[in-house]
C-alpha cells in the first residue's frame, strides 16, 4: 500500500499541477503542501476532500488517497451505517486491511452478491 505522500505526489502529477499551483488553488501556503508531500503532516479528511476536488481526481484516486491518509473511502461510511455487523467488524480491522476489504466488496458487487 502506498503512503499518503506517494499518493499525493501521484495525484498532483496526474492533475498536471505543481505543489505551488495546488496551494494557490486551495488558498494555502505552498509550505503546507510540501509538508503533506514529504510526510511531515497529514491533512484532515475535509482537507483531503478539498485537495481531491482541486485536483479533479477520479474516484479511484480519491479512494486511494483517502485510504493512504487513514480515512475510509467515499461511500463506505454509508454502507457501514446500514449494517451494524459490518460496523463492528471494521472497527476491529487494522487499517492496512481496508484495501483488501474494499476489493472483496467490489468483487461481491461485480458478482451480484450484495
Amino acid at each position: 500500500m502506498a503512503t499518503f505522500e506517494e499518493e499525493l505526489r501521484f495525484c498532483v502529477g496526474q492533475a498536471g499541477m505543481t505543489p505551488k499551483s495546488l496551494a494557490e488553488k486551495l488558498g494555502i501556503h505552498v509550505t503546507q503542501v510540501h509538508k503533506w508531500g514529504n510526510g511531515t503532516t497529514t491533512p484532515r479528511r475535509g482537507t483531503v476532500e478539498r485537495l481531491l476536488g482541486a485536483m479533479g481526481s477520479d474516484e479511484s484516486a480519491c479512494d486511494r488517497l483517502l485510504v493512504a491518509g487513514g480515512f475510509l473511502p467515499r461511500g463506505v461510511e454509508e454502507r457501514l451505517l446500514e449494517n451494524p455487523t459490518l460496523v463492528r467488524f471494521v472497527r476491529r480491522v487494522p487499517l492496512g486491511w481496508v484495501p483488501r476489504l474494499l476489493a472483496e466488496l467490489e468483487k461481491r458487487e461485480d458478482d451480484g452478491q450484495t
